[in-house]
């Protein structure tokens, strides 16, 4: 294996130290270092990429373009690192800790509510949450589940379908429920950034030719943000239904007539290739999550065709 052409690791977290608190001298008291060794580390970083990193200004240290874009590559690398480490250790000392990544949505709305029950069932596991960055490409800090959005297949994990399939229409509160289909498409129609064509696939669906020319309308990419923009009454969205069920209940969005329909994307459970064989503590983990899922997802594989989509929140 060729050697990899890398700063020695000390000298990235300072660099990051300095970058986010805009000294050398924070950074060195923060670190517990001199600022001369600070300032020496920094120095060599520059000599090693070959480039300032930081420009002065009456706000200290400020990184530069370069150093900038180092800085929003590497914060991530390092929190991996981070937790790498920390499982590691925590191993050792006879801790179950599993590392869950996941999207910030379904966690909020769907796994986060049903997780006091694993609690009480396995209080000697810990979980150790990990978010999905829309389009992250890096590596994903050892986690051993993870839970994703899309059709998958995926090349680098084997993925259960676990909840989100069914989609719903969702208008702002007090839309009559009888309002008819063709009413309610005249208004902005809002959709997810990783699930475009929606609407295509809801007027499949509902039987319906697609339009020549859409109504205005808007893209998000948090799920909880078009919910929120169907609340206060600037359009109607598509939103799979587990994220919606507490707006629903309580009426700040209604599903007029029970629009809806069956997408082909979906979250689904996933087992990384790199993480297998599973922990004792992430397999039950694992099985939970399944026990959790709806039934009629478990016994359908998600569609080839598409291809596979990594955000949602």
């Amino acid at each position: 294996m060729p050697r990899r052409k890398l700063p020695p690791l000390n000298a990235l977290a300072i660099f990051e130290e300095v970058a986010v608190r805009r000294s050398c001298s924070e950074a060195a008291l923060h670190l517990g270092l001199t600022q001369s060794a600070v300032s020496k580390q920094v120095q060599a970083m520059e000599r090693f990429i070959g480039a300032p990193l930081f420009s002065r200004s009456k706000g200290g240290l400020v990184p530069n373009a370069v150093g900038g874009r180092l800085l929003s590559d590497i914060q991530p690398v390092l929190d991996a690192m981070e937790r790498i480490v920390n499982r590691a250790m925590q191993e050792k000392t006879n801790r179950k800790v599993v590392i869950l990544r996941t999207l910030a949505t379904i966690s909020d709305r769907w796994l986060l509510p049903r997780l006091r029950g694993f609690r009480e069932a396995h209080p000697e596991i810990e979980i150790q949450f990990s978010t999905f960055l829309i389009n992250s490409e890096y590596d994903r800090g050892g986690a051993e589940v993870e839970i994703r959005f899309g059709s998958g297949p995926w090349l680098d994990a084997d993925a259960t379908p676990i909840t989100g399939r069914h989609v719903v229409l969702i208008a702002p509160p007090g839309t009559p429920a009888d309002t008819p289909l063709p009413e309610l498409l005249k208004l902005p129609l809002f959709v997810h950034a990783q699930a475009r064509d929606a609407f295509a696939e809801f007027h499949t669906a509902m039987g319906l030719e697609a339009p020549a020319h859409w109504p205005s309308g808007s893209t998000f990419d948090v799920y909880h943000v078009l919910v929120k923009a169907v609340t206060v009454g600037l359009g109607v969205g598509l939103v799979p239904r587990c994220l919606v069920e507490e707006e629903l209940e309580s009426g700040a969005v209604v599903n007029p007539n029970g629009y809806g329909f069956e997408s082909r994307l979906c979250y689904q459970l996933l087992i990384p290739h790199q993480a297998r064989p599973l922990s004792e503590a992430a397999q039950t983990l694992y099985d939970w999550i399944l026990s959790q899922a709806e039934p009629n997802l478990l016994a359908a594989r998600p569609a080839s065709a598409v291809p596979a989509r990594m955000g949602a929140n």
